[in-house]
């Protein structure tokens, strides 16, 4: 019979430690989601307690901290497994109620994480509702007070202070870009895993940009019930292959992926959906100045695109005003001289010239790259896959696509250096990117095809113009080019009434939710057969439910 390892002290330094952050808490909340975060718990137990055949289990090599939120239940809970004593395997404790979307919140929490468990490596998973690069959950701290979400940009410099010395108790300066406090080079956290709906964007790569090394996320919706725990646990607690050619911290980015790769590849997991898309993202590749580079020189040729078609353009209303005149002339002399006559006033302009002039739109090449962008969207409609758009782009016909083409095969093959996903064959490429679409998805609601996202830009731009990838690069550009709504903060106006005639004539809206015939409730979110919610969560009962 196979010896067991021998337990490790629990004070001892192992190479990992996996804390996961998990709010069901807030508007966004229900009791099912309780259930559903108390399932997972369950889940998360049997996975740290799970042994292999040799008697080895994970907590022989990793630390599993948990923070949970409840909605039915007051306060806050944390339990962390750091031993395989028997008596006092896994600590538990119960703390006042606290706003989980507060940046203090999670200072204390990694505060506590980085007390209880001392390790090499960190892990940190994220699992509640998201609305992308908008922001994580959604909490009400005051009573009839607006939803307030947890910003990435206020979450990504708190990350490394598992391995400073902040006090939870103050706030500390948000650093620069892979700086501490004293402007001295900090160590990132090693992975950040996100089980939330749209994560896996280029947006959220920059804002976790020299505080993570890698990230773990999906650019679709994810089902909210179940996940390979005591896989992803093994995946972590596993001895890194020295001839492997991969770093270890990469090497366990791996690994966790394969584990979620292979829990969805059962039908039985993703209800309702042909796949649930993982990728790893070596953030450093990915948001680095040769990615910065690759990204500005697309949008300067999509812009080049445009200055011919605004060139061309002139030169067409011209054309039309030549025409308007010779036809003119034309009707004059009819009246006082045969069909000769009106044949030498348009003498000028040949038959051929003329059709191209009256047949041939302008801004065709505009229209053709932004089509051809659109079509790379997945699972909503502002969500671009990025190597699907360079895959596409690079298919564009003609010399005058020569330079756009080029340009965005060279993106395309620097996304996929940087982006592992988790399936060969897949209608995902790894990594999304927002662009405001145009026409009736910009204006209707998710239930009726419109994006989850495009409401909150619609109102304020800053959401998206102050990302640090709108600071770094120049694809805001291009992402706002077709923004239609109302900002008051900016002061701008612009709604396209050919996307209006879209909407149809039947569908009333209010001026602050859509609602079906069949269901009354508050204000700030739209339901539909399958429970979505706008702006800040995707949710559907029962089992399929989603972050």
């Amino acid at each position: 019979m196979p010896t067991p390892t021998p337990p490790i002290d629990s004070n001892s330094r192992k190479a990992w430690t996996v804390f996961i952050y998990m709010v069901a808490d807030g508007p966004s909340g229900s009791q099912v989601l309780d259930e559903i975060a108390l399932r997972e718990i369950s889940s998360i137990i049997h996975g740290i307690k799970a042994r292999d055949l040799n008697g080895n289990g994970p907590l022989d090599h990793i630390n599993v901290a948990v923070q949970v939120d409840l909605k039915g239940l007051n306060g806050t809970f944390r339990y962390v497994a750091n031993s395989d004593d028997k008596a006092q395997w896994c600590q538990f404790k119960k703390l006042k109620e606290t706003d989980a979307t507060s940046p203090v919140t999670v200072l204390t929490a990694l505060d506590w994480v980085k007390k209880q468990c001392r390790s090499d490596h960190y892990l940190i998973v994220f699992w509640g509702h998201s609305s992308s690069f908008l922001g994580l959950f959604g909490e009400r701290p005051k009573a009839n007070g607006p939803v307030v979400q947890l910003k990435l940009q206020q979450l990504a410099p708190l990350l490394p202070s598992l391995r400073r010395g902040e006090s939870p108790m103050r706030m500390p300066q948000i650093p620069r870009h892979g700086e501490d406090q004293s402007g001295q080079p900090e160590k990132a956290i090693d992975i950040v895993l996100f089980k939330d709906c749209w994560m896996s964007t280029a947006e959220i790569a920059f804002e976790l940009h020299g505080y993570v090394d890698y990230m773990i996320g999906s650019q679709g919706r994810v089902p909210q019930v179940g996940w390979p725990y005591a896989e992803i646990f093994r995946a972590v607690a596993k001895a890194p292959e020295p001839r492997s050619g991969k770093t270890p911290v990469e090497q366990v980015g791996n690994g966790v992926l394969q584990a979620l790769a292979a829990f969805y590849d059962f039908a039985g997991n993703r209800p309702g959906k042909d796949e649930v898309p993982f990728s790893l993202i070596d953030l450093e590749k990915m948001c680095g100045a040769a990615f910065i580079g690759k990204l500005n020189t697309v949008v300067e040729q999509l812009q080049a695109v445009r200055k011919r078609d605004e060139t061309e353009e002139e030169g067409y209303f011209g054309a039309l005003m030549q025409i308007k005149s010779a036809l003119w002339d034309a009707l004059k002399a009819a009246h006082a001289a045969t069909g000769e006559a009106i044949g030498s006033a348009l003498s000028d302009i040949s038959l051929d010239e003329l059709a191209n002039r009256l047949f041939t739109p302008p801004a065709r090449r505009t229209i053709e790259t932004r089509d051809t962008i659109a079509r790379a969207s997945r699972s909503d409609p502002a969500l671009i896959d990025l190597r699907g758009m360079c895959e596409r782009l690079g298919e564009l016909k003609g010399e005058e696509y020569v330079a756009l083409s080029t340009a965005a095969g060279a993106l395309g093959s620097h996304v996929a250096d940087a982006v592992t996903t988790s399936r060969t064959r897949s209608a995902f490429g790894g990594v999304s990117l927002f662009c405001f679409p145009s026409g009736a998805e910009a204006l209707v609601p998710p239930e009726l095809g419109g994006s989850l996202l495009v409401p909150t830009i619609s109102t304020n731009r800053r959401t998206y113009t102050d990302l640090t990838m709108s600071r770094q690069t120049d694809w805001k550009a291009i992402a706002l080019e077709t923004w239609q709504g109302v900002d008051f903060r900016q002061r701008l106006l612009n709604v396209n009434a050919k996307a209006l005639g879209a909407i149809p004539a039947d569908f009333t809206k209010s001026s602050d939710f859509t609602k079906s015939s069949d269901f009354t409730k508050s204000s700030d979110f739209t339901k539909s057969s399958d429970f979505t919610k706008s702006s800040d969560f995707i949710f559907m009962s029962g089992d399929s439910a989603e972050q």
